[in-house]
């Protein structure tokens, strides 16, 4: 049986969730909103419960976007949030120019960290530092990628065991995902970003943030008015047309 999580009787559709693992967590709903970069213009509102991955609605999001304005996207910007490498590989497959910072790669700087292990697509392994191979045995538990593990004998005798496998572990296991190397190229991409790019993600973070400080201090949204999705769904997009409208009559 599954764990049963919390929920809000008055509105089950609300899901437990916050922005800061500062505040407490309460029921809400998440905004995914898309604007154009050069007017502000609001182009795409979604939806979803609390607890959905943002990065997870990106592919969705352009189609309606293609769909509902006629245009071509060519460059998208957002935040590491977006970072995940089934998006980069989705982008560059649409051929589109991809201005997402990729997300820093975890590590306490006492285990040797994942970057450290060399990916070898042509042979479908995986090399550690110590020069030993890593081999591909299942998918992981989302079905996104392979892990790929070493074998007990290399582990067991290896000087940089203390440091690299897990103390629940008999030997270390490396997730490659199936989109790795459009990550891997996203990542050299970034340290190569120049002035433009830069000015590009900067001018993102006050254009779609500002769209939702907007929305929030000025027309209410900072609090759903009625109870389920459907609900909160018909207020964010009543919310996006007003402020859309404004920019109409601004212009």
């Amino acid at each position: 049986a599954k764990n049963i999580k919390k929920f809000s009787p008055t509105d089950p559709d609300a899901t437990l969730s916050t922005s800061c693992k500062m505040y407490r967590m309460e029921p809400c709903y998440k905004q995914h909103t898309a604007a154009d970069d050069a007017a502000g213009v609001i182009v795409d509102v979604h939806v979803t419960t609390g607890e959905a991955s943002e990065g997870r609605e990106l592919e969705a999001q352009l189609d309606r976007i293609e769909q509902n304005t006629g245009r071509t996207v060519q460059v998208v910007t957002a935040d590491g949030g977006y970072a995940h490498a089934a998006n980069f590989a989705m982008l560059e497959q649409r051929e589109v120019h991809a201005i997402i910072p990729p997300q820093k790669i975890p590590g306490n700087g006492k285990t040797i960290p994942a970057q450290r292990f060399r990916y070898d697509a042509k042979h479908q392994m995986v090399r550690c530092p110590q020069g030993k191979k890593l081999m591909k045995r299942s998918r992981d538990g989302n079905d996104q990628g392979w892990m790929y593990r070493a074998r007990t004998q290399d582990c067991r005798d290896c000087p940089s065991r203390s440091r690299c496998v897990p103390p629940s572990a008999k030997v270390r296991s490396i997730r490659i995902s199936d989109s790795h190397q459009a990550l891997l190229r996203a990542r050299r991409r970034h340290g190569r970003w120049n002035q433009h790019e830069r000015e590009l993600y900067n001018r993102h973070r006050w254009r779609v943030e500002g769209v939702h400080g907007e929305a929030k201090t000025w027309h209410g949204l900072r609090r759903a008015v009625r109870r389920r999705l459907w609900n909160v769904r018909i207020q964010a997009y009543l919310t996006a047309a007003v402020m859309n409208l404004k920019r109409l009559a601004t212009l």
